[in-house]
């Protein structure tokens, strides 16, 4: 999880599907 800060600096679009993407399988986790 370190490298977390420095991708978001380096590419904030990849951190922001990345994030997304977490994001919704999360929520289909827990609305199952």
């Amino acid at each position: 999880m370190c490298n977390v800060p420095q991708i978001m600096v380096v590419n904030p679009t990849l951190a922001t599907n990345a994030q997304t993407s977490l994001t919704l399988l999360w929520q289909d986790l827990t609305s199952t």
